[in-house]
């Protein structure tokens, strides 16, 4: 258990961020492996945005009207996703936020109580909502390029998500919780919204409503994801950083 706990067995502490590595210092007395961060990479050729033109075409071919401010939620539906979050942000914004549509794309694997079941029975009945059941990996382009922002309000403290850096790099800020790896790549009003594990209902309503009405933020916050995953996020310089590391090139990575 003491080997365990510090990590004696290893001689590399592969994470992929260095905020992760600098939690694992936190909670731990000493960390006897060299530790290295490599990020995940995102196929930039695959994820990408379109023209506005290009996405106008792909909303007439999915139904979606011009006109609606699409906030994606490319999770599976899990209490640990923050399904409570969405069931209550579904509800107030049909008032609040007349245009927004909410699009969740995972399976669910809730249990059929509580506020799970009122997100159940609010993703089939209310007109604010599409929920697909399930989108295979490769069809989650087109979702992705029909959006405005991603959503993903996790509960726990996440690894460096997939679909948040697939968002990025499809020109999606993401609104995301501020803990886990999200806050060592995605920055507050810069290329995202974070919000406190304290109060993500106030802040998340409040990031919804702000980047629906100021489309010159949103603009922004877009291009500044977009360019952070082209220059930061790549499949290559994942790639690249893993042939380093194996070739014991470390001061390369």
């Amino acid at each position: 258990n003491y080997q365990l706990k510090h990590y004696e067995y290893c001689d590399y502490l592969l994470t992929q961020t260095k905020g992760t590595t600098k939690n694992i210092f936190e909670k731990e007395s000493q960390i006897l492996a060299t530790t290295v961060a490599i990020p995940n990479g995102v196929d930039l050729d695959k994820y990408h945005p379109v023209t506005p033109n290009g996405k106008s075409v792909l909303r007439n071919k999915l139904n979606i009207a011009e006109d609606k401010f699409v906030i994606l939620f490319p999770s599976h539906l899990k209490i640990s996703r923050g399904t409570n979050y969405i069931y209550d942000w579904i509800r107030e914004t049909r008032k609040l936020i007349p245009n927004a549509l909410f699009v969740v794309t995972g399976k669910n694997f809730l249990s059929e109580r509580g506020n799970s079941k009122a997100l159940l029975n609010s993703l089939n009945e209310f007109n604010n909502c599409i929920w697909l059941q399930g989108v295979p990996h490769d069809e989650m382009v087109k979702w992705y390029q029909v959006s405005d922002i991603a959503l993903i309000p996790s509960l726990w403290p996440e690894g460096m998500s997939m679909a948040s850096i697939e968002a990025m790099a499809s020109g999606l800020p993401v609104i995301a919780t501020n803990h886990g790896a999200f806050k060592d790549y995605i920055f507050h009003q810069y290329n995202g919204w974070l919000c406190s594990p304290e109060n993500i209902f106030h802040e998340g309503l409040a990031a919804l409503q702000k980047l629906n009405s100021d489309t010159n933020l949103l603009r922004n916050l877009s291009e500044n994801a977009l360019s952070y995953a082209r220059n930061r996020l790549s499949r290559e310089r994942s790639l690249s950083n893993f042939k380093a590391f194996f070739d014991k090139r470390l001061i390369d990575i």
